[in-house]
């Protein structure tokens, strides 16, 4: 569900426009509006009108997303509209990606750097941060897991007046599927995992889709993104461990035990900005001036990442198009032009051309199945790296909203120091501020890290990936070409 970005963040005003708060409340409130597999009309979903109904900032931030105009597969209506009918797997959707916010009201803010630790943590709930050679870093799930999607199949309720496609939740350390879950159960979990750790970026679900949301092609595809959005999930340190995670995950299909567990979520008091008084951080006092480079040399590299991501991610989108369309359609008349030049020599009655014209047929059908090899061929390289391209961007829109909250943090530090010097502030009620502060600027090395390690796994496997299925491809070529050139005696 897209929230909106908090008005105590810093640097919202950069994404630009002109609106109103009463026209972004309202299209936040049609985007909630019951409508086709992802309605939500339940009287205990709470927690969303109570953020809504919160102030939202002047300057909310325009999609950062826009459709290639390379490419006629990117997605170009508002996440509002997401109604147009897919034909190619879901690969529209894949130019855009779903706004989310920074769940940091200022008060709520200005209560944390200033105010007593008020909200209980119990063992279960606390978060560790320990001290490594290369600086802060999440302490590791001592049980990690993965966990599976699949068995899409399409469900119904109210005697078949409503239908949805539900998909099979198998994690590793039960290996039965436990549950069955639809799109929307996933849009809350997001949401969930958006509200309660603003340190951490979110990544992106695939778009809402009403229309052709039963076509084979894009059921495959929203299972493939709903998969690789679990994994990235079960691969963090911290947002793996969340309790309402596990329930995501492990709650059988008990419509009562699902609501009794969304229950717990929304009387959770450890989100926002209470969920850093559940850290246990190093108590080492952290040099404000390195903050300071080390935000501004990550904010550039982000800027440049977001940049070279979204250029790659056209590129890829123009490719697949091509391999689709224009290449297969350009293999086809050349097919067709041997094809013809076959039946030429064959018609010849002075000379037996029949040998000739059958060799020339055979290129002919090679160059058909080139053609279809192209059409393909953008599953195997091009479409997967296109959607580690799409989780990317969802990513580092999510990381500029944790550099607003460092940003915004550190204002307020300065802030307080100057005021403190300046008789505006008590003198006892700075250490807070700065030990407070410190504990931001740790959750945000620590995720720093974890981000620059992720990244360089994942694009590395991606890569690597995407060479072999293009080597595979250009032999499967060669051989077919050879093949055809036996066909002709020399």
């Amino acid at each position: 569900m897209p929230f909106p970005q908090d008005p105590s963040i810093s640097g919202g005003g950069a994404w630009g426009g002109e609106w109103s708060a009463d026209s972004f409340r309202k299209q936040l409130l049609d985007e909630q509006a019951p409508s086709g597999e992802d309605g939500w009309n339940n009287p205990w979903d709470t927690r969303d009108t109570e953020l809504l109904n919160r102030p939202v900032s002047s300057s909310p931030p325009q999609s950062p997303l826009p459709p290639s105009p390379s490419s006629s597969y990117a997605s170009t209506s508002p996440p509002s509209e997401s109604a147009a009918s897919l034909t190619t797997g879901g690969r529209e959707s894949r130019g855009s990606v779903k706004k989310s916010f920074n769940p940091f009201a200022k008060s709520s803010l200005d209560e944390f750097l200033l105010g007593p630790e008020k909200v209980p943590v119990s063992e279960k709930d606390k978060i560790y941060i320990d001290e490594s050679e290369s600086g802060p870093r999440w302490r590791a799930n001592p049980h990690e897991f993965t966990c599976s999607v699949s068995s899409p199949k399409k469900e119904s309720k109210f005697h078949g007046m409503k239908s949805f496609i539900a998909y099979a939740i198998v994690p590793s350390f039960s290996r039965k599927s436990v549950s069955r879950r639809r799109y929307k159960h996933f849009d809350w979990i997001h949401a969930h995992l958006t509200f309660k750790f603003p340190f951490a970026p979110i990544p992106p679900l695939p778009e809402k889709q009403i229309s052709g949301r039963f076509e084979e092609d894009f059921i495959e595809y929203r299972m493939t993104m709903l998969q690789s959005w679990v994994e990235r999930i079960c691969r963090h340190p911290v947002l793996s461990q969340s309790e309402m995670f596990h329930h995501f995950i492990t709650c059988p299909n008990d419509e009562k035990m699902w609501k009794a567990g969304k229950r717990r979520a929304e009387n959770d008091k450890l989100v926002g900005a209470n969920i850093f008084q559940a850290i246990e951080r190093p108590q080492k006092a952290m040099d404000i001036f390195q903050i300071d480079a080390t935000l501004d040399g990550f904010s550039t590299f982000l800027s440049r990442l977001d940049e070279s991501v979204r250029t790659a991610q056209s590129t890829c989108l123009d490719q697949a198009r091509k391999y689709q369309l224009d290449f297969k359609r350009e293999h086809d008349r050349v097919s067709h032009s041997f094809s013809k030049l076959g039946k030429a020599f064959e018609s010849d009655p002075a000379t037996d051309g029949s040998g000739l014209s059958q060799a020339l047929q055979d290129m002919s059908t090679a160059y058909e199945d080139i053609g279809t090899m192209y059409e393909t061929q953008p599953k195997h390289d091009w479409d997967p790296l296109c959607n580690l391209l799409f989780e990317y961007r969802g990513l580092i829109y999510s990381f500029s909203s944790v550099n607003s909250l460092l940003k915004d943090v550190l204002a307020k530090r300065r802030n307080a120091e100057k005021d403190a010097k300046e008789g505006r502030l008590e003198y006892d009620q700075l250490p807070k501020i700065i030990n407070h502060s410190d504990t931001v600027a740790y959750a945000f090395e620590a995720e720093l890290a974890h981000f620059q390690a992720v990244r360089t796994m994942d694009f590395n496997k991606a890569i690597a990936s995407f060479l072999k299925g293009q080597i595979n491809f250009y032999q499967k070529i060669s051989d077919r070409l050879t093949a055809s050139l036996q066909k002709f005696n020399m």
